[in-house]
């Protein structure tokens, strides 16, 4: 890959959204333009949004939540990637996105474990005391995954609920409007309907000290302030344990 071209793609394409131009043919353009491969054409589409959108996310990053929303696989999904080493990118609104697909895929299954772990972790830095699991009934063993999660939470003392739902988009987006809660997603038409954003697996790749393949943000000079005081955080703390 090619990162000094895919930088050149974003700065192109966002230029192309923010004058107005569809998002399909300005894509289209760019990676015939830097005739970008498969994974690249989706870390554009995913992770560069006009300055404004970019913006409005950003702003709804909260680094605390007493209610969360959680979008399950949106997330597992990522965190699984992240373990694999596979490519995540921080995006231009600070939240971290994966290009596999939306998926668990039969090798992903040893480290199921783990990304729940990872997952939880991630969740109780934000100091929630209750989490609407929300997960997809369509995906299989979904209900398995989603009370992996509930069992880990409970035994934090955080009160968690599963929601078995056919678009998780639409209930994590409901579910935060009812409740007044935090969205932990990364799903773009999820953050542009909810008051508030749990930035989840952005801070599971600090925690894990890993870093993206490509920073979108820096990229755009939007750098990620309660992103870097959330690290430090995280650092420091495991300087203490240590």
């Amino acid at each position: 890959m090619d990162l000094d071209k895919l930088a050149e793609a974003a700065k192109d394409y966002r230029y192309l959204l923010d004058r107005g131009y569809p998002r399909k043919p300005s894509l289209d353009l760019v990676v015939s333009r830097y005739v970008l491969n498969h994974s690249d054409r989706m870390a554009l589409y995913r992770c560069v949004h006009t300055s404004k959108e970019a913006r409005s996310v950003r702003s709804k990053l909260c680094i605390a939540c007493t209610r969360i929303v959680l979008d399950l696989f949106n997330n597992l999904i990522t965190i699984l990637a992240i373990i694999k080493s596979e490519p995540v990118y921080l995006c231009d609104d600070c939240l971290v996105r994966d290009v596999r697909g939306s998926k668990i895929r039969r090798g992903d299954e040893p480290f199921i474990d783990y990304a729940v772990k990872l997952l939880v972790q991630g969740i109780l830095l934000a100091k929630p005391v209750r989490v609407e699991i929300v997960c997809d009934k369509n995906v299989s063993f979904s209900l398995r995954y989603a009370r992996l999660v509930e069992e880990a939470l409970c035994r934090e003392k955080v009160v968690a609920s599963i929601h078995l739902a056919s678009k998780a988009d639409v209930t994590t987006i409901d579910l935060c409007r009812a409740l007044d809660a935090c969205a932990a997603s990364t799903d773009f038409v999820v953050c542009s309907n909810v008051p508030r954003i749990y930035p989840l697996t952005t801070i599971v790749l600090l925690l894990l000290r890993k870093a993206p393949l490509f920073d979108f943000a820096t990229l755009f000079e939007t750098p990620c302030k309660d992103l870097e005081y959330v690290q430090h955080g995280i650092y420091a703390k495991h300087e203490r344990d240590d």
